[in-house]
């Protein structure tokens, strides 16, 4: 079977790979098609046509959008956007200075739990511009306040539930499908089943999404149980919305979450870019 992997994240947000490295392990893993998603980065997205050459690996630019609803986090992944449109850097941009003081909240949380980090210490973790919360995880493995990256992510300190996290969107997710289409993408819902602890998104609250635009659901995810990956293909084939999927691989922040870790069929891709065509036929995005 050809596979993809539509749900990746290379340094340049929050990962650790380059994205040749990310291209050079998809060919050794004979994987036929990937996409990049980095958190609000088109870097990867340029330097991804130019890599998919020289692999033989088809490529699909994309981002992932970070908003806010109902108290917790939903994302949103846009495929097929144009990389160079007009406003997109700006709209970035904007993200950036909202992503920057929800940081220095959880910093100034976990300050006062006696954790002292600034924001250098957490800009100093990444090889580009973007900080995120693997960021402050990695600053508090090299201060040694904690033993690993994953001992972060817990409600001690800046899980979703965690004392000290802070949101870092005011973006709602109409707001990220709304753009996504502004910029000729398509939106897919990532990993609905891990909305918040014990919560997944509803069929309802998808359906809500979809009257904004949404085109697509996440069903094959690292993070999904098989119960949840099944639950999630019946409410995308009833809402007649496109089913896709991906490892979520950050590199080795998560080594337990790589490519090959999630077996995605060349079907989800194919039917990605038929949906692509189909919308540029219709004048979408001219």
């Amino acid at each position: 079977m050809k596979k993809v992997d539509l749900h990746l994240h290379s340094y340049f947000s929050d990962g650790t790979f380059s994205p040749e490295e990310i291209f050079s392990r998809a060919k050794s893993l004979g994987i036929s098609g990937i996409s990049i998603t980095d958190h609000d980065r088109v870097r990867a997205a340029y330097e991804g046509e130019k890599l998919s050459s020289k692999y033989g690996i088809e490529f699909v630019p994309g981002t992932e959008l970070t908003t806010m609803y109902k108290g917790g986090e939903v994302h949103i992944l846009g495929y097929y956007y144009d990389p160079y449109a007009d406003g997109l850097r700006r709209f970035f941009a904007e993200i950036d200075r909202g992503r920057a003081v929800g940081i220095r909240s959880m910093l100034d949380k976990l300050g006062r739990l006696g954790f002292h980090l600034t924001f250098e210490d957490v800009l100093a973790q990444s090889v580009s511009d973007y900080v995120g919360r693997p960021h402050i995880a990695k600053a508090l493995v090299a201060k040694g306040y904690i033993s690993s990256v994953q001992e972060a992510f817990t409600e001690e300190y800046i899980g979703n539930e965690g004392k000290c996290y802070s949101p870092i969107s005011s973006l709602s997710p109409r707001d990220a499908i709304e753009k996504i289409l502004e910029f000729d993408g398509i939106p897919v819902i990532a990993h609905p089943g891990s909305f918040k602890p014990g919560r997944d998104i509803t069929e309802d609250e998808i359906k809500e999404f979809k009257g904004f635009g949404l085109m697509g659901v996440e069903v094959l995810q690292s993070r999904h149980t098989i119960e949840q990956t099944r639950k999630f293909i019946d409410i995308a084939t009833r809402l007649e919305l496109l089913t896709t999927g991906g490892s979520d691989c950050h590199g080795n922040y998560y080594p337990r979450v790589l490519m090959g870790t999630v077996d995605v069929p060349y079907e989800c891709l194919e039917k990605l870019r038929s949906k692509k065509l189909e919308l540029l036929e219709k004048g979408f995005g001219l």
